[in-house]
């Protein structure tokens, strides 16, 4: 401003013009095309279906949520649970007592005909025991209630997946929270139930489902065949 008396002074020689200069972008390269930082459905896509249900999964590098329904799509994992499941079904189960240095079928005690002929009013043993391997398989284990009569076991009732969760108290007791289908919860003793749990497992008590080991594969499977 010099050779101005004052800032008024050079806004009137100037005619109050402002700077059209505009400001250089430093650092950045140039932009082109657009950019996409969200997964887009179509209306027909099942992942949109699942995501609308709320029915969640879990989620690998691949991005997708990986659930039961989405696993149960994947042809491969299909075949191997519809076989290991099949073939527990079809596996005898005898309830054995020791004799001396052998064993022999303990056909008179009640437990025998539960296991090996009619788990429950509803269920054959083999249907029974798929059921309880597919549970194991997608949720890391499968729970039955025992239903008692004069001390012994009668029934094995499946109880809804999702509805138990075993705990352990501070003195290693074991007991096993359910929650009721009507609403509430209570404890059951475990005693009261028949656990069935995974081989793998990461705390001694609850079971890895096989979907946490393979939500990547599948994920990788899901985003291979939306590519194609």
């Amino acid at each position: 401003m010099a050779g101005f008396t004052s800032p008024d002074a050079y806004r009137a020689a100037v005619g109050f013009r402002r700077n059209g200069a505009q400001p250089q972008r430093m650092g950045s390269p140039p932009l082109a095309g657009p950019i996409v930082a969200y997964d887009t459905y179509s209306l027909s896509d099942p992942a949109l279906l699942e995501m609308m249900r709320g029915t969640g999964g879990r989620t690998g590098f691949a991005g997708v949520a990986v659930n039961e329904r989405l696993a149960l799509r994947n042809s491969t994992l299909n075949r191997a649970l519809t076989l290991q499941c099949g073939s527990m079904g079809m596996l005898p189960l005898h309830l054995r007592r020791r004799n001396g240095r052998d064993t022999e079928k303990a056909t008179d005690h009640p437990l025998f005909n539960v296991l090996h002929r009619k788990p429950n009013d509803y269920q054959t043993a083999s249907r029974f025991k798929s059921y309880m391997q597919i549970c194991a398989l997608l949720d890391g284990a499968a729970y039955a209630l025992k239903i008692k009569s004069r001390g012994a076991v009668r029934q094995l009732v499946p109880l809804a997946r999702g509805s138990i969760k075993p705990l352990l108290s501070d003195t290693f007791d074991l007991t096993f929270r359910y929650n009721r289908p009507s609403g509430g919860t209570t404890i059951l003793q475990a005693d009261d139930v028949f656990h069935f749990s995974t081989p793998l497992t990461l705390d001694g008590l609850n079971g890895i489902s096989i979907l946490d080991v393979a939500a990547d594969t599948l994920g990788m499977a899901v985003r291979a065949q939306q590519a194609a």
